[in-house]
């Protein structure tokens, strides 16, 4: 019997060529059966046609129909009483390769065929061929490539690809990067990789990064620039952004005995951020995104955090918590792409990044960066203080404990009399809270009690000192 219209069914009441759009929509999806000769209702049609003498004639000619068109053989088509007439049922599997009709794709959503198209269409084929979106050919010739571009990546991964020569034209080095196919077409990677100006934009419209500057609440923009170009372009031109929007100090050697002169005048740059760490960041916005989304790579930059967005969400077997242990699993979206990063020295292929970019963060006194899916995006959120109003309320500190913080971030420390005295209560109820702080990571206690025990706000170097999020 015909059950309600949904993903696995499908009615018509005449055998037509939309039979043929059901049956193709039904094979892109999970297979099912299309009943013909029913209303929409699940009554039988009457009369139908289905009980005549030329009926072996007519589903033989739906068969051939069928396997001309589409592709596809029927699991079975027979015919079915229902409610006491013969209707036709015909039965198909999902198909393991994408079926068309004309040209046209078609799959079911809920009780409704739909046609698959624009940028839907690019995501469905990827997914029932097993492709990757970077490993595609394109209808893009070698004339569109920069030449200065593989001069560029040849330096870059002379270490990690020794048999590059100086002398290696284009051609060889797509070829053993895999970048292009059996027919010698270009492939999307090598496009992103070595397109010259605005090719990659072409091949990809919003294949370009959004950087914001921004200030206050984040309603006010400072700055705001679209950066296109290749990838490697990209990667360096929001760095060169990042530079112009970040605070940076400088450190001079100041140790007794350092010899005179030169050396003695050696600086380092200690930036608001370790640009290490939002390099990785950003080169992972771009490799991993999903190019199949219009959507775009986003780094918006406020006061006291970047913000690093990606479309496209994690891929799957891979869990935000993953991301922090070590060591984790390493699936690309793009391998062609990751693949360039690598040889590049811009990324490793073991995982490693995230816990990389912990590292750097941790190293300088930050709090590591925070992984979350938003949505069809991925972010990655960098802050200077980990200690934000918000923050401290979802741990559950109550108003008073937050001017515990303050007063240690001012003064550097906080001692139990200091408290007592800020918030007005007693030294059992200030022993209390200022325990519970230190339980939940956001204060150390240095001594061991009595007359001269102090807190301190907790150090984001220590790795193995568990972060409440």
């Amino acid at each position: 019997m015909p059950t309600l219209e949904s993903e696995v069914e499908e009615r018509k009441e005449t055998w037509q060529d939309n039979g043929l759009e059901a049956l193709a929509a039904l094979s892109n999806t999970r297979g099912g059966t299309l009943w013909v000769g029913v209303k929409n209702n699940g009554d039988p049609v009457e009369p139908n046609g289905w009980t005549d003498a030329r009926v072996a004639g007519k589903t033989e000619a739906i068969v051939s129909k069928i396997v001309s068109r589409l592709g596809i053989h029927p699991n079975s088509i027979t015919l079915e009483t229902v409610k006491g007439k013969t209707v036709l049922a015909i039965r198909v599997s999902r198909a393991p390769a994408p079926v068309s009709l004309n040209g046209h794709y078609y799959r079911r959503v809920g009780n409704t065929t739909l046609k698959v198209q624009g940028e839907e269409l690019t995501r469905f084929l990827l997914e029932r061929t097993g492709a990757r979106w970077d490993s595609l050919p394109c209808a893009v010739d070698a004339n569109a490539l920069d030449d200065r571009a593989f001069d560029d990546f040849k330096e870059l991964a002379k270490k990690r690809l020794p048999v590059l020569r100086p002398s290696d034209d284009p051609k060889i080095i797509l070829e053993n990067l895999a970048m292009i196919d059996s027919e010698g077409r270009l492939l999307r990677a090598a496009v992103l990789l070595f397109g010259k100006n605005v090719e990659p934009q072409r091949l990809s419209p919003t294949a370009f990064v959004q950087v914001g500057h921004f200030k206050g609440d984040g309603t006010t923009i400072i700055d705001d620039r679209q950066i296109g170009g290749n990838l490697f372009v990209q990667l360096d031109g929001v760095m060169a952004a990042l530079r112009t929007y970040l605070q940076v100090r400088y450190e001079f050697p100041t140790e007794a005995g350092e010899r005179e002169g030169a050396a003695a005048l050696q600086r380092k740059e200690i930036w608001e951020y370790p640009l290490t760490a939002l390099r990785e960041a950003v080169a992972n916005a771009l490799l991993h995104r999903d190019y199949t989304d219009s959507g775009r790579a986003m780094i918006r930059v406020y006061d006291e955090r970047i913000l690093v967005s990606s479309p496209g969400s994690l891929p799957e077997g891979l869990t935000i918590a993953d991301l922090s242990r070590n060591p984790h699993p390493s699936k690309l979206r793009n391998p062609l792409l990751a693949s360039a990063f690598y040889f590049a020295e811009i990324v490793e292929r073991w995982g490693s990044g995230t816990l990389r970019m912990a590292e750097e963060c941790l190293g300088q006194g930050l709090p590591a960066p925070e992984f979350a899916q938003v949505g069809g995006e991925f972010h990655v959120v960098f802050r200077k203080d980990p200690n934000t109003d918000e923050r401290l309320k979802r741990l559950g500190l109550s108003d008073r404990q937050i001017r515990a913080v303050r007063l240690a971030q001012t003064n550097g420390r906080v001692s139990n009399a200091e408290y007592q005295a800020e918030v007005s209560v007693g030294r059992r109820t200030a022993t209390r809270d200022l325990g519970d702080l230190v339980k939940k990571g956001v204060l150390c206690q240095e001594g061991e009690g009595g007359k001269g025990t102090h807190y301190t706000l907790r150090h984001f170097r220590d790795l193995n000192a568990p972060i409440a999020p």
